[in-house]
């Protein structure tokens, strides 16, 4: 008989839980080749009950825009890994602008993912996670830019905002302003 999943109580025990779920549901993914899969799969593969997914997500969708933000988060860091080897800035650049592209080419899935957020992830995700979403880009935005202008403090700010990395998370945060989620959300009463 298989023993059941112990209740997640501490955050701590919630963080893994829910990080448990997310790297379910990426394997499956992935496997599918890039087909969503459903809670019920998730739950199973993960060994919870398919009501304790809806514990840490409130749509399958949701789930998937959670790893697009986890491997968005990855890109950048992948990317900026690159930037802080190298001192010249031309040459960081450079580096960087390849890093940029090599990991959607080592991760097919990511980009995949990508492709669906706004069509199907967004328009199936309630607005608070949308919002959320939105809020985390953002910051990682600024991130990038602080990261950049750590490292070449000389360089101005029109070239660190023409850097691809930056560029490139910049064109989604803009490509997914969906201001419908947006004004619901900030409308509802708070409660």
């Amino acid at each position: 008989m298989k023993k059941a999943a112990q209740r997640a109580r501490k955050p701590e025990d919630k963080a893994k839980r829910s990080k448990k779920i997310l790297q379910v549901a990426w394997g499956i993914y992935e496997e599918s080749e890039g087909t969503f899969p459903t809670v019920s799969d998730i739950a199973r593969r993960a060994g919870l009950a398919k009501g304790t997914i809806y514990l840490y997500f409130s749509t399958k969708e949701e789930i998937f825009l959670q790893l697009f933000l986890l491997k968005l988060e990855e890109w950048v860091e992948f990317s900026l890994l690159k930037l802080k080897k190298v001192r010249n800035a031309d040459i960081a650049i450079r580096k960087v602008s390849r890093a940029i592209t090599q990991y959607p080419l080592k991760n097919p899935s990511f980009l995949k993912l990508a492709s669906t957020i706004k069509s199907v992830v967004d328009e199936n995700s309630n607005d608070e996670a949308v919002f959320q979403s939105r809020t985390r880009i953002a910051k990682l935005l600024d991130y990038v830019y602080r990261e950049l202008h750590d490292v070449f403090p000389c360089v101005p700010r029109k070239r660190i905002a023409s850097t691809y990395i930056y560029r490139s998370i910049l064109a989604y945060y803009r490509f997914v302003p969906d201001l419908h989620h947006i004004r619901r959300y900030k409308a509802a009463p708070e409660g």
